[in-house]
């Protein structure tokens, strides 16, 4: 009888962590390091391809790009139309270079908030990891025809 009770307790534990094996694959658990992974390296692209002096604007990657590039940065997604322009006018007037970094569904919801809202400003695609792409923004100014 013991070893009949051993080897119930022994399945029921070997069924649970075959189970909870098969839920943390099915929920990508495995995968956590991978796609957490994107953070420092969007901060590297960042860092490699902007100036020390850049301003990024991101939601997302807001405190990866502070922390991993040492760049300055402000949260897009909080802002109101009218404040966007307000203070992309100002860092223009100021001469900061600004960035955009948009990772999966936020370039959507960043055209569709600001997007009538560039001014004359065009965004010039300076990088991709996985599906966060960085953008510079220009100016009215830098993108005239030479």
């Amino acid at each position: 009888r013991p070893v009949l009770e051993a080897c119930v307790v022994a399945g029921v534990g070997l069924l649970a962590v075959v189970t909870g094996a098969r839920f943390m694959q099915a929920q990508g658990t495995h995968d956590t390091a991978a796609l957490e992974s994107r953070y420092p390296q969007v901060a590297a692209l960042v860092s490699a391809r902007t100036p020390d002096t850049a301003i990024v604007l991101a939601a997302q990657h807001s405190g990866s790009l502070r922390h991993y590039a040492n760049r300055t940065t402000l949260r897009w997604d909080l802002m109101e139309p009218d404040v966007f322009v307000r203070v992309v006018s100002e860092l223009e007037r100021r001469d900061r270079a600004v960035y955009v970094t948009l990772e999966g569904t936020e370039q959507g919801r960043f055209e569709r908030t600001f997007g009538t809202r560039l001014e004359g400003r065009t965004l010039r695609p300076i990088g991709q990891v996985r599906n966060v792409r960085v953008w510079e923004l220009r100016g009215p100014a830098a993108t005239a025809p030479r």
